[in-house]
Order: structure tokens, then sequence, then C-alpha cells
């Protein structure tokens, strides 16, 4: 669903080219890009998972309402990662 938002798929092939003399900073490099995918992957699957339960009987109701409240369309649920100040700093998803 999000696939792509921030991390282009040029981005991503440009990076997959990428090597170094140091056989160390390859291997970190490495490490680090297949870490951003295995997220990315995993951020992908929630999402999945989330637009699942939206759509589910138990939730319809509410989606309903938060929707016309904020005059949303009933097209794909938008999901986003916002800082909430009660949250002290952390992450929090919200859907839509």
């Amino acid at each position: 669903m999000c696939s792509g938002m921030t991390r282009t798929a040029p981005h991503e092939r440009w990076s997959r080219r990428q090597r170094f003399d140091d056989t160390h900073a390859d291997s970190a490099f490495d490490h680090h890009f297949n870490a951003v995918l295995t997220t990315t992957a995993a951020r992908d699957l929630l999402d999945e998972q989330i637009v699942a339960v939206v759509a589910s009987p138990r939730w319809a109701d509410t989606v309903d309402r938060l929707r016309c409240l904020r005059s949303i369309s009933r097209g794909p649920v938008s999901v986003g990662y916002v800082t909430h100040p009660a949250s002290q700093g952390a992450l929090v998803m919200v859907w839509l």
C-alpha cells in the first residue's frame, strides 16, 4: 500500500548497485540496506492488515462515521505515522 512513498524504485535500484572498495563498508551497507528492505516489507504487511481490520464489520460503523466527519471518500484507507504530544515523542499510527 505505502511501498515507495519515501524510497522510490529508482533510488532502490541505485542503492542495489552501490559497491565499496572497503569490504567492511560494503558489508555494512548491505546489512543496513537489507534492514531497510525488511522493515519496509513488514510495514507494508502491517498496512495491509490494518486495511483489512478497518474494513471488517467490527470497525465499519466507526470508520464510516470518521470518514463522514472528515469528508473522506470511501476509497482506500490512508495510513500514516505522526508524533503525538501525549506519546512523548513516540510515533503513533493513525488511519482514516
